[in-house]
């Protein structure tokens, strides 16, 4: 398992005879809120509004910008992308992250990516089906619960 630098994860392999798994990080907790098995040859990437970031005021600003407003990004909490393409996960999980859960099923649709998951502002997990599938497969046979709101923030 190759750590591409904090976000992105790429599988070489197996681990014995066990698939890597990674832990998908809740976005506003210290602690993982569900597992996911990679195969021999995928990447997983998540972009988030969570690692770095301030708060000012009450509000929280990631480091994920918007190019249509320069602002920081605001569609979504995180997003996290499997693919057999390393670069593409990382793109399509920021893309998904600022295009929000309007834009979710259109991005998905354009950057070829059946394997996505978004966190929006509210919690809602929004996911692909083959994603939904893999979650529930690698957690007890169902999609984990985010535990939403989050506290302590």
């Amino acid at each position: 398992l190759v750590d591409l630098g904090g976000s992105s994860l790429l599988a070489l392999g197996t681990r014995g005879d066990r698939p890597w798994r990674a832990g998908l990080r809740h976005p506003r907790r210290d602690a993982v809120f569900a597992s996911l098995a990679l195969g021999p040859g995928e990447s997983l990437a998540t972009s988030g509004d969570y690692e770095r970031a301030f708060k000012a005021g009450g509000k929280r600003y990631g480091h994920v910008l918007d190019p249509r407003t320069g602002a920081p990004a605001t569609g979504g909490v995180a997003a996290t992308v499997v693919s057999p393409d390393p670069e593409l996960a990382d793109a399509a999980a920021t893309a998904l992250l600022v295009g929000g859960p309007a834009e979710f099923d259109g991005l998905v649709a354009r950057l070829g990516v059946p394997v996505a998951l978004l966190v929006t502002a509210d919690g809602r997990l929004v996911t692909t089906p083959a994603m939904a599938a893999r979650l529930a497969a690698d957690n007890g046979g169902r999609v984990p619960p985010l535990d939403w709101p989050a506290t302590p923030e």
